[in-house]
C-alpha cells in the first residue's frame, strides 16, 4: 500500500511538471495567460509575485518615493521630513502643480507656464518663469501684457514683469529662503481688457544639508522632484534622493498643503520592484499552488477558482454520482442475468437493446428527451438545477428537493440509459469468463447451489473490470459531462469547462484540468485497492 501511494505521488507530480512544461513553452510571456488583461504595471506585478513568478526585491538605489491626492487644480506645497538612524534631521521642499483647466470660449488659455529649473532649486539659483498664452481668435501676442506674482515663504510678493519673445513671455526671480514659492502667471490683453490667471510654484532647498547629501546621478530629474502617477489625474508622486554620511534613512514622513488649505501627510519609502525567479523556483511556486489549490482568480468574475470549483461540484456530484451508481447497479445485476441466461431470446434481445443505446450520440439523445417530454409533452422543464418559486424564492426542505429532482430527471435519464448498457455488455462478457475457470468447476463439483456459484464465487470475480471502469469514471462525477450540462443547463463542471473555454479564462481552464487529472491518478488508486478486496490474488 505505501509502495502504490508513492507511485501516486510520483504520478501527480509528473502531471503537474507536463502541466508547467506546457504552460513555459506558450508563445509570448507565459505569465499573461494567469493575469487578467487590463491592470496596471504595479497590479500585473503584484499578481506575478502571489503567482511565485517573481519576488520583491529593493528597488536600486538610494531613492524615496510616496503619492498624495490630488483632488482640485492649483498648488500643492510638500514638506518632507528627512531623519536618519543618528537622529539628524532637514527638512525638504517640493511643488506640485495640477494645472488650471480653462472652459472652452475663454479668449485668453495659459499653457506652457514653467519655473526651470522647478524641480531642484537651491539658494541663490536663478528661477526662469515662462508662460505660453493662447487666444480664441487671432492676435498680436506682443501687445499682451503679463507678470507674476511670487510669494516668499517669508510672506512678502514680488511682481515680475514678464517680456515676449518668440510666443513666450519670460521673466526671472532670484529665491532668497527655502520653502515652496506660490507664483500667479497674469496675462492681460491691453485692447480688451481681457485677463488670465493660473497658479504655478516652484521650491527652493538649501544648498548644505550635512551630513545629508544631494543624489543627483540617479534620476535626471534631480534630487526632488513631483510628477503626476500614470493611469489617474487623482494623485501624484514626490520622490526624494539623498543619503546620510552618519547613518541609514528610514521611511520620510511627507505633509502637503492643498490649494484649498488642506494639510495631509503621506508616507515616503524605498519602492520594491518585482524580479523573475529561476525556472525551478516558478516550478516550485507553481507546484505547491496547484497542490494547495491557488489556482489564481477567474478573468470573468475575478473570484478565486478554487471557490468557483467547489461551487459547481455539488450539483455536479448529485447528477452524475446519482447516474453512476443506478448505472452500475443496473449493469452488474442485468450483466449477471444476461450471462445466466446465455442463449436465450431475452438475453438476445437485451444485447440489441444495449449496443442501440450504448452507440447513440449523447448529445443527439439528450435533444430528443427535451424535444419529447419538455417542448411537446411539457413535463419537465428545459434545464437548469431549480430550487426556487416562479418568484425566483428559495425552496426549502421537500419543496427544494423535489423541484431539483424534477429538474434532474431528464439529464439523470440521459445519463443512466446510455451508460448502463456498458456496464451490462461489460459484466456479461467478464463473466462468461469466469464461467469457464477451474475453481468455478470445482464449487460446482462440491454441490454448491447455483445461485451461490454464480454470485458468491463467479460474480464476484468478474467484477474486476466492471471496477476498473467504475473508479476511473468516477473522475466524471467530479469533472461532469460537458455534452450533458451543456444541452441541459445543469451548473455544474462540464458547464464550468464549457465557458470558461470559451472565454478563454486560463486560470479557470487550468485549475478545471487539474482536478480532473488528480480524480483520474487517485480513480485508479481505488480500481488497485478495490482488486485486492475482490480477488485474493492480487496484493498491493
Amino acid at each position: 500500500l505505501i509502495k502504490r501511494a508513492a507511485q501516486t505521488v510520483v504520478t501527480i507530480i509528473v502531471v503537474l511538471v507536463l502541466m508547467f512544461v506546457l504552460f513555459r513553452l506558450m508563445p509570448g510571456d507565459p505569465v499573461s495567460f494567469l493575469i487578467q488583461p487590463g491592470l496596471t504595471p504595479q497590479e500585473r506585478d503584484a499578481q506575478r509575485v502571489a503567482y511565485g513568478f517573481a519576488r520583491w526585491e529593493n528597488a536600486p538605489g538610494v531613492f524615496k518615493t510616496g503619492s498624495f491626492a490630488v483632488p482640485d487644480p492649483g498648488l500643492y506645497s510638500v514638506t518632507i521630513d528627512v531623519r536618519d538612524s543618528k537622529g539628524n534631521t532637514v527638512s525638504l521642499h517640493a511643488a506640485y502643480v495640477d494645472p488650471k483647466v480653462f472652459p472652452p470660449g475663454s479668449p485668453i488659455f495659459l499653457r506652457g507656464l514653467s519655473a526651470e529649473p522647478s524641480q531642484h532649486v537651491l539658494d541663490g539659483d536663478a528661477v526662469n518663469l515662462s508662460v505660453r498664452p493662447l487666444t480664441s481668435v487671432p492676435t498680436d501676442l506682443s501687445t499682451f501684457e503679463a507678470w507674476a506674482l511670487v510669494t516668499s515663504p517669508l510672506g512678502p510678493v514680488t511682481n515680475v514683469t514678464l517680456t515676449y519673445s518668440g510666443g513666450l513671455f519670460t521673466g526671472s526671480y532670484t529665491p532668497a529662503t527655502n520653502g515652496v514659492y506660490p507664483v500667479e502667471f497674469n496675462v492681460r490683453n491691453p485692447a480688451t481688457g481681457d485677463l488670465a490667471y493660473a497658479p504655478f510654484g516652484f521650491a527652493a532647498n538649501p544648498v548644505d544639508i550635512s551630513p545629508f547629501s544631494y543624489v543627483t546621478n540617479e534620476d535626471p530629474r534631480g534630487a526632488i522632484f513631483t510628477a503626476p502617477i500614470a493611469y489617474t489625474r487623482t494623485a501624484a508622486d514626490v520622490e526624494v534622493i539623498v543619503r546620510s554620511s552618519q547613518g541609514d534613512l528610514g521611511d520620510l514622513v511627507g505633509r502637503v498643503l492643498t490649494p484649498r488649505g488642506a494639510a495631509n501627510e503621506f508616507a515616503l519609502n524605498h519602492p520594491l520592484v518585482a524580479v523573475d525567479r529561476p525556472v525551478w523556483e516558478e516550478f516550485w511556486y507553481y507546484l505547491a499552488g496547484m497542490l494547495t489549490g491557488n489556482f489564481g482568480n477567474s478573468f470573468q468574475t475575478g473570484r478565486p477558482v478554487s471557490s468557483e470549483i467547489r461551487e459547481r461540484v455539488g450539483p455536479t456530484l448529485l447528477l452524475f454520482g446519482t447516474a453512476t451508481i443506478i448505472s452500475v447497479l443496473i449493469g452488474i445485476g442485468g450483466g449477471v442475468l444476461l450471462a445466466w441466461f446465455r442463449g436465450s431470446r431475452g438475453e438476445i434481445a437485451a444485447i440489441v437493446s444495449s449496443l442501440f443505446f450504448y452507440s447513440m450520440p449523447i448529445f443527439w439523445f439528450g435533444i430528443i428527451l427535451l424535444f419529447v417530454f419538455a417542448y411537446t409533452l411539457k413535463l419537465f422543464p428545459f434545464g437548469g438545477i431549480g430550487g426556487v418559486d416562479s418568484f425566483g424564492n428559495s425552496l426549502t426542505g421537500f419543496a427544494w428537493a423535489g423541484d431539483v429532482l424534477w429538474h434532474m430527471a431528464l439529464p439523470l435519464a440521459n445519463l443512466v440509459i446510455l451508460n448502463f448498457a456498458g456496464y451490462v455488455l461489460l459484466m456479461r462478457n467478464s463473466l462468461l469468463e469466469v464461467l469457464g475457470e477451474d475453481f468455478v468447476t470445482v464449487a460446482r463439483a462440491k454441490g454448491l447451489k447455483e445461485r451461490t456459484v454464480m454470485y458468491k464465487h463467479a460474480a464476484r470475480n468478474a467484477m474486476l473490470p466492471v471496477t476498473t471502469v467504475t473508479a476511473i469514471a468516477m473522475a466524471t462525477v467530479i469533472s461532469g459531462g460537458v455534452l450533458t450540462e451543456t444541452i441541459f443547463s445543469w451548473p455544474g463542471m462540464g458547464f464550468y469547462f464549457v465557458a470558461r473555454t470559451l472565454g478563454q479564462d486560463f486560470p479557470a481552464v487550468q485549475g478545471a484540468f487539474f482536478i480532473l487529472a488528480l480524480l483520474t491518478v487517485l480513480g485508479n488508486v481505488v480500481a488497485d485497492v478495490a482488486y485486492a478486496y475482490l480477488d485474493p490474488r492480487v496484493r498491493l
